[in-house]
């Protein structure tokens, strides 16, 4: 899935933590999508390589691409939906990664790479 930030737009409360890093002229790979049962839906982006990809409201960006990446598993958790990579639905897995821990290194690396090609 690809998408391209639209510009701050959308009605209502917002998420605008790191909005000031997106360039209305690229395009990104979303990475993970979550919906969290009474909320709005989020999009995990790479924005910086090497950072921590965060969730941004997916009211800021337009779909150029919605095919769904081969291989993303859905998940439920404590209200929360998320369509992504089967490895990154491990149990402590985003927070073994902001840990730096090699295995979710790896595992964050090579799945990111496959959404990346």
């Amino acid at each position: 899935m690809k998408v391209r930030y639209a510009g701050l737009f959308p009605r209502g409360p917002i998420q605008f933590h790191g909005v000031d890093s997106l360039d209305p002229e690229r395009e990104y790979v979303v990475l993970e999508l979550s919906v969290q049962s009474g909320h709005f839906a989020y999009f995990r982006i790479e924005v910086v390589p090497n950072e921590a990809p965060p969730l941004f409201d997916i009211r800021l960006f337009e779909v150029l691409d919605a095919e769904i990446a081969p291989g993303w598993v859905a998940r439920q958790n404590d209200g929360v939906l998320t369509l992504g990579p089967s490895s990154w639905g491990v149990s402590g897995f985003w927070e073994a990664y902001l840990d730096r821990q090699d295995w979710a290194i790896r595992d964050y690396l090579y799945e990111r790479n496959k959404l990346m090609e």
